[in-house]
Protein backbone atom coordinates (compact mmCIF):
# COMPACT_ATOMS: atom_id res chain seq x y z
CA UNK A 1 0.00 0.00 0.00
CA UNK A 2 2.76 2.46 0.88
CA UNK A 3 4.34 1.92 -2.52
CA UNK A 4 1.13 3.24 -4.13
CA UNK A 5 2.16 6.72 -3.03
CA UNK A 6 5.61 6.61 -4.56
CA UNK A 7 4.93 4.90 -7.84
CA UNK A 8 1.77 3.98 -9.55
CA UNK A 9 2.00 0.60 -11.24
CA UNK A 10 -0.34 1.57 -14.07
CA UNK A 11 0.60 4.60 -16.18
CA UNK A 12 -1.94 7.40 -16.30
CA UNK A 13 -4.28 7.16 -19.27
CA UNK A 14 -5.47 10.70 -19.97
CA UNK A 15 -8.99 10.89 -21.36
CA UNK A 16 -11.62 13.58 -21.75
CA UNK A 17 -13.59 13.61 -18.50
CA UNK A 18 -16.88 15.38 -17.83
CA UNK A 19 -16.17 16.50 -14.26
CA UNK A 20 -19.77 17.63 -13.59
CA UNK A 21 -21.06 14.15 -14.44
CA UNK A 22 -18.37 12.56 -12.26
CA UNK A 23 -19.22 14.76 -9.26
CA UNK A 24 -22.95 14.02 -9.65
CA UNK A 25 -22.25 10.27 -9.82
CA UNK A 26 -20.17 10.38 -6.63
CA UNK A 27 -22.92 12.26 -4.78
CA UNK A 28 -25.44 9.61 -5.87
CA UNK A 29 -23.12 6.78 -4.78
CA UNK A 30 -22.45 8.42 -1.41
CA UNK A 31 -26.03 9.52 -0.72
CA UNK A 32 -26.68 6.69 1.80
CA UNK A 33 -23.56 7.61 3.82
CA UNK A 34 -24.39 11.32 3.64
CA UNK A 35 -27.89 10.59 4.94
CA UNK A 36 -26.61 8.30 7.69
CA UNK A 37 -24.18 11.03 8.80
CA UNK A 38 -27.12 13.50 8.84
CA UNK A 39 -25.40 15.79 6.34
CA UNK A 40 -26.57 17.75 3.32
CA UNK A 41 -24.74 18.19 0.02
CA UNK A 42 -24.80 20.97 -2.53
CA UNK A 43 -23.20 20.91 -5.97
CA UNK A 44 -22.42 24.18 -7.70
CA UNK A 45 -21.45 23.83 -11.34
CA UNK A 46 -20.19 27.22 -12.48
CA UNK A 47 -19.06 25.84 -15.84
CA UNK A 48 -19.33 22.56 -17.72
CA UNK A 49 -15.76 21.36 -17.66
CA UNK A 50 -14.05 18.69 -19.71
CA UNK A 51 -10.69 17.83 -18.16
CA UNK A 52 -7.88 15.80 -19.65
CA UNK A 53 -7.08 13.33 -16.89
CA UNK A 54 -7.01 9.68 -15.89
CA UNK A 55 -10.55 8.53 -15.00
CA UNK A 56 -9.58 6.07 -12.25
CA UNK A 57 -7.17 8.50 -10.60
CA UNK A 58 -9.69 11.37 -10.77
CA UNK A 59 -12.40 9.15 -9.32
CA UNK A 60 -10.10 8.24 -6.46
CA UNK A 61 -9.26 11.88 -5.73
CA UNK A 62 -12.92 12.97 -5.70
CA UNK A 63 -13.97 9.96 -3.61
CA UNK A 64 -11.21 10.55 -1.07
CA UNK A 65 -12.01 14.24 -0.61
CA UNK A 66 -15.77 13.67 -0.24
CA UNK A 67 -15.11 10.71 2.08
CA UNK A 68 -12.94 12.92 4.32
CA UNK A 69 -15.59 15.66 4.29
CA UNK A 70 -18.19 13.14 5.49
CA UNK A 71 -15.84 11.71 8.15
CA UNK A 72 -14.87 15.04 9.64
CA UNK A 73 -18.29 16.73 9.56
CA UNK A 74 -20.75 17.00 12.40
CA UNK A 75 -24.42 16.00 11.97
CA UNK A 76 -26.46 18.79 10.43
CA UNK A 77 -23.50 20.06 8.41
CA UNK A 78 -23.26 20.83 4.70
CA UNK A 79 -20.74 19.48 2.20
CA UNK A 80 -20.40 21.73 -0.81
CA UNK A 81 -18.82 20.76 -4.11
CA UNK A 82 -17.96 23.40 -6.69
CA UNK A 83 -16.68 23.09 -10.24
CA UNK A 84 -15.33 25.92 -12.38
CA UNK A 85 -12.60 26.82 -14.85
CA UNK A 86 -9.93 29.46 -15.04
CA UNK A 87 -8.10 29.67 -18.33
CA UNK A 88 -6.95 26.17 -19.33
CA UNK A 89 -7.49 24.69 -15.85
CA UNK A 90 -10.47 22.92 -14.34
CA UNK A 91 -11.02 23.37 -10.59
CA UNK A 92 -12.94 21.22 -8.12
CA UNK A 93 -13.45 22.23 -4.51
CA UNK A 94 -14.88 20.10 -1.69
CA UNK A 95 -15.87 22.18 1.36
CA UNK A 96 -17.18 20.94 4.68
CA UNK A 97 -18.28 22.60 7.91
CA UNK A 98 -16.49 20.06 10.06
CA UNK A 99 -13.76 20.11 12.66
CA UNK A 100 -11.24 21.93 10.48
CA UNK A 101 -7.47 21.67 10.43
CA UNK A 102 -5.15 23.72 12.68
CA UNK A 103 -2.82 26.11 10.83
CA UNK A 104 0.45 24.26 11.63
CA UNK A 105 -1.00 21.00 10.28
CA UNK A 106 -2.21 22.48 7.00
CA UNK A 107 1.22 22.33 5.38
CA UNK A 108 1.76 18.74 6.50
CA UNK A 109 -1.53 16.95 5.82
CA UNK A 110 -0.41 15.87 2.34
CA UNK A 111 2.57 14.00 3.81
CA UNK A 112 2.46 10.23 4.04
CA UNK A 113 1.07 8.91 7.34
CA UNK A 114 0.61 12.41 8.77
CA UNK A 115 -2.49 12.72 10.93
CA UNK A 116 -3.84 15.88 12.48
CA UNK A 117 -5.32 14.49 15.68
CA UNK A 118 -4.31 10.94 16.45
CA UNK A 119 -7.19 10.20 18.80
CA UNK A 120 -9.76 11.51 16.32
CA UNK A 121 -8.32 9.80 13.24
CA UNK A 122 -7.74 6.51 15.05
CA UNK A 123 -11.40 6.40 16.01
CA UNK A 124 -12.31 6.98 12.35
CA UNK A 125 -9.85 4.45 10.97
CA UNK A 126 -7.69 5.10 7.93
CA UNK A 127 -4.02 4.83 7.17
CA UNK A 128 -2.99 8.46 6.96
CA UNK A 129 -2.22 7.85 3.27
CA UNK A 130 -5.38 9.35 1.78
CA UNK A 131 -4.26 12.92 1.19
CA UNK A 132 -0.72 11.87 0.22
CA UNK A 133 -2.28 9.70 -2.50
CA UNK A 134 -4.57 12.58 -3.53
CA UNK A 135 -1.58 14.89 -3.95
CA UNK A 136 0.44 12.24 -5.79
CA UNK A 137 -2.40 11.52 -8.23
CA UNK A 138 -3.30 15.17 -8.88
CA UNK A 139 0.32 16.19 -9.45
CA UNK A 140 0.87 13.13 -11.65
CA UNK A 141 -1.96 14.38 -13.88
CA UNK A 142 -0.47 17.88 -14.13
CA UNK A 143 -2.61 19.52 -11.44
CA UNK A 144 -2.23 20.97 -7.96
CA UNK A 145 -4.07 20.52 -4.66
CA UNK A 146 -4.49 23.02 -1.81
CA UNK A 147 -6.35 23.31 1.47
CA UNK A 148 -7.87 26.25 3.34
CA UNK A 149 -9.22 25.69 6.81
CA UNK A 150 -10.13 27.23 10.12
CA UNK A 151 -10.37 24.96 13.17
CA UNK A 152 -14.00 24.46 14.12
CA UNK A 153 -15.20 26.02 10.84
CA UNK A 154 -14.44 23.31 8.31
CA UNK A 155 -12.00 22.77 5.48
CA UNK A 156 -11.95 23.41 1.75
CA UNK A 157 -9.85 21.17 -0.49
CA UNK A 158 -9.32 22.43 -4.03
CA UNK A 159 -7.61 20.65 -6.88
CA UNK A 160 -6.95 21.58 -10.49
CA UNK A 161 -6.57 19.52 -13.64
CA UNK A 162 -5.69 20.50 -17.19
CA UNK A 163 -8.60 21.14 -19.54
CA UNK A 164 -9.06 18.96 -22.61
CA UNK A 165 -8.07 20.65 -25.87
CA UNK A 166 -11.57 20.14 -27.24
CA UNK A 167 -13.01 22.27 -24.41
CA UNK A 168 -13.48 25.86 -25.61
Amino acid sequence: AASDVNKRQVPFRPAELDLAAMLKAHLVDLAPRVKEAELQTRLEIRAEVIALADREATDRVIMNLIDNAIKYSNPGGMIELALWREGRRAFVEVRDQGIGIPEPDQTRIFERFYRVDLARSRSLGGTGLGLAIVRHLVQGMGGEVHVRSEPGRGAAFRFSLPMADSAN
